[in-house]
This record gives structure tokens, C-alpha cells and sequence, in this order.
């Protein structure tokens, strides 16, 4: 377990949701989303807060593998398999800025923001 992560306030998936204003099926994927990424950091999902730094916790992710150690695959199946059944969706929103010479892909302002990009694209590919 991630002893950095496992030390914070625990939040509850109904608070977690609460926060970003979501209900429904769009707070049951931003719970799976919460519970996927936890995974990755190596510690509970009551330990990640919407408002943390997606820097900040992919230096807390386990990666391998792939370039810059982050895998949508690996996200979307992770998702999958928390929801029980297959998503229309092969790729996630950007996790964390890149840029590479001139070109420039944005991050989300925070671990909250990512999860309502996910849940806005999971919805749009319904």
C-alpha cells in the first residue's frame, strides 16, 4: 500500500461525487475511475480527493511498460472490469500534460477534472 496516499483523510465515493456534482451513472463511473486509478497508486480509494495534483499521483502510480509508463488500455480495461461489462471508449482523456517540441496536449487542473472528462466521454460514447 502506498504509504504517502494511505495516510490522508479518507473520502467516501458519495463524497467524492458530491464534489464533482455528479449522480446517477455518470457517479457509478467516476467511482470505478476513483477505484482504477487507486489501483495503479497502490492504495484505497478513500485516500484520492478530487481536488489532487494528476502529477502528483502519477508519481504514485506503479507503470510499466508503455511510454511515459501510462497505458489507456490499461485504464479502460481496468474500468471494464470494475463496471462489469465493455465501453464504446478506447482511449481516456489526457492524464497529464506532454509536449513534445511545439506540440502540447493539456492535463486536467486536477484529479477531479480528469474524472469528469472521463465520465463526459464515457456518456458521449454511449
Amino acid at each position: 500500500m502506498n504509504t504517502e496516499l494511505g495516510t490522508r483523510r479518507a473520502l467516501s465515493d458519495e463524497e467524492f461525487v458530491r464534489a464533482l456534482g455528479l449522480s446517477g451513472h455518470d457517479a457509478t463511473y467516476a467511482a470505478a475511475a476513483r477505484r482504477v486509478i487507486a489501483e495503479l497508486c497502490g492504495c484505497a480509494a478513500l485516500h484520492l480527493h478530487p481536488t489532487d495534483d494528476t502529477q502528483m499521483l502519477r508519481a504514485q502510480m506503479k507503470l510499466d511498460g508503455s511510454e511515459n509508463g501510462w497505458d489507456d488500455l490499461r485504464v479502460v480495461l481496468g474500468l471494464e472490469e470494475e463496471l462489469g461489462y465493455s465501453l464504446e471508449i478506447k482511449e481516456v482523456p489526457p492524464f497529464f500534460p506532454w509536449r513534445f517540441l511545439f506540440w502540447r496536449r493539456p492535463g486536467p487542473e486536477n484529479f477531479g477534472g480528469w474524472v469528469q472528462q472521463l465520465v463526459s466521454q464515457i456518456r458521449l460514447a454511449e
